[in-house]
């Protein structure tokens, strides 16, 4: 093999690796990452209505909820009648 053939190999193997690791990235940008973020969104919306349903339960149940934050604060939730005058 002449050295000229050689080089020739040589450059074409690289752009070879060039062009995978593109495609690759044009997978992972078009394909895979909207499909992960369509999970977590999924995830999320799900955590939240189990959330929120708890919560209601809760009050339905007890009368009233307390939630812990932080150190020392605690929310109570209690359902009232508020009527607005006019």
């Amino acid at each position: 093999m002449s050295e000229e053939t050689k080089k020739m190999r040589v450059i074409i193997f690289l752009l070879v690796i060039i062009i995978l690791i593109l495609l690759v990235y044009i997978l992972y940008t078009l394909v895979i990452k909207p499909k992960f973020n369509d999970y977590i969104t999924s995830k999320q919306l799900e955590a939240r209505d189990m959330v929120l349903t708890t919560i209601l339960q809760q009050i339905q149940q007890q009368g009233f909820t307390q939630i812990t934050f932080g150190p020392n604060n605690t929310l109570i939730l209690v359902p009232t009648n508020y009527k607005k005058t006019a």
